[in-house]
């Protein structure tokens, strides 16, 4: 069942057009922290899916092979429908302290990140970063270092972020009587929700394929947490928030993510756009050009997405991790520092970066690329972004906080598809989620 939210959540990130993005190296002299694996440093296996064979590799290797000739340099690539018996090899070797030095979205991977953490197979990056002349903590976003665990470890890193908006049409916001500029937190959304659906009960708030959900990252999930997790079972925004989710993505009973092919989803874009239904509007990555053929300023509304704390939601990307057992940690975190540098490199970069310094050029360069008094997009001219709109979105991407999916969100929503299909209640779908986590986190 965990794979099927796995390949849901793919589906979603390719259909919203989910890019990665770009960070910043760290500079400085390099001193290895000590380690009880001893360190030979002679090679580097990178565990990664084959689909992000894209992001720098090619690019990386060339480098690599350049500034290091004589350290091999090795993929071991997992395909991305790769089978459960290629998910439990991958485990199974990071658990017997065999398998690759550093790992690329270790979730995705098969990866029971929780487990591996508590297991100690993964690698305090901290005192690398801390090594390094010119690092603070202050130079990157809020969340950037305690993904996975709010002590002073950091056993999972973060390059990129994506702020988390909401594009409401001011038509509809009037219509429903919503005031946006008050919501500090996601009860606002879920309260607005509730009234689109008593007022277009057979009608979709966004594109129906796109889930507004914020599923666990807004709520204060962390994987060190272990069993207190479970109380998010029992908060009534969650229940809330569930609700609407199961309006949302299972109208009919029937997940509309499990039959992607059926759906048009860029036909469902051109008549959001077109205001061919009645959408509130669009939940989104900050995919500018959507806003843009939205109306802008003068037909739309930029809202942000809330965490339960009040935080504005920043979407981590990139996660990598390396090995505790690693015989090759200084050239794992030269490998880490090398793929930040060619992100931040990047004249193409479309995303925000968690270092705050790298996401101040992208930021100037987003101004000269949107900040004009008209765009041309697909043929068909726009009012460019206004400084309002702009501020909006600098503040997000500096003042934010970065969130995950958590892996363990596939377990509880698998738990709670029974009650998604309307076969059984939440109480009884959240009670055998409880069973579950509490069978789970004592193992």
């Amino acid at each position: 069942m965990k794979r099927k939210w796995k390949e849901k959540r793919r589906v979603f990130c390719i259909l919203t057009a989910a890019a990665m993005a770009l960070t910043a190296g760290c500079g400085g002299e390099e001193k290895e922290p000590a380690g009880e694996v001893e360190q030979t440093n002679d090679s580097l296996t990178i565990c990664v899916l084959d689909t992000f064979q894209h992001l720098y590799l090619e690019e990386i290797t060339v480098r690599w092979k350049a500034e290091y000739p004589d350290i091999e340099l090795i993929y071991d690539l997992v395909p991305g429908d790769a089978s459960a018996e290629e998910e439990k090899r991958v485990s199974t070797e990071l658990m017997a302290g065999n398998g690759a030095d550093l790992y690329l979205e270790p979730a995705d991977l098969g990866i029971d990140v929780y487990k591996a953490q508590e297991a100690g197979a993964w690698e305090d990056l901290m005192p690398w970063f801390e090594t390094q002349e010119d690092f603070s903590e202050e130079n990157y976003v809020a969340g950037t270092f305690d993904l996975y665990d709010n002590t002073e470890a950091c056993y999972v890193f973060p390059t990129s972020v994506s702020p988390n908006f909401y594009a409401l049409y001011k038509e509809k916001i009037q219509e429903l009587q919503l005031n946006p500029s008050s919501w500090t937190d996601m009860e606002g959304m879920l309260d607005a929700l509730e009234r689109y659906y008593e007022r277009y009960p057979q009608d979709s708030p966004f594109i129906a394929i796109e889930p507004y959900t914020n599923y666990l990252m807004g709520y204060g999930c962390n994987v060190a947490d272990g069993m207190k997790n479970a109380e998010i079972l029992d908060n009534p925004d969650f229940k809330r928030d569930m609700e609407l989710y199961k309006k949302q993505a299972y109208p009919e009973g029937v997940s509309l993510v499990d039959e992607p092919e059926s759906f048009d989803y860029i036909q469902a874009k051109e008549e959001l756009f077109a205001g061919q239904h009645n959408y509130l509007g669009k939940a989104f990555y900050v995919i500018v050009e959507d806003y843009v053929r939205m109306g802008g300023e003068e037909d739309a509304e930029l809202v942000n997405m809330y965490g339960a704390n009040g935080s504005k939601l920043l979407g981590a990307g990139n996660t990598w991790a390396i090995s505790s057992s690693s015989h090759n940690k200084e050239n794992a975190f030269r490998f880490l520092q090398l793929y930040m540098e060619m992100e931040a490199s990047d004249p193409e970069m479309v995303r925000g970066s968690t270092d705050k310094r790298v996401t101040e050029e992208y930021l100037r360069q987003f101004r000269e690329e949107w900040m004009k008094e008209e765009l041309l997009i697909e043929g068909e001219v726009y009012p460019g972004l206004t400084e309002k709109t702009f501020q909006i979105l600098e503040d997000t991407y500096m003042n934010g906080t970065a969130v995950l999916f958590q892996p363990y969100i596939y377990d509880i929503l698998d738990r709670l598809e029974p009650y998604f299909t309307g076969q059984v209640s939440y109480e009884e779908c959240a009670r055998e989620a409880r069973e579950y986590l509490e069978i789970y986190y004592s193992e």
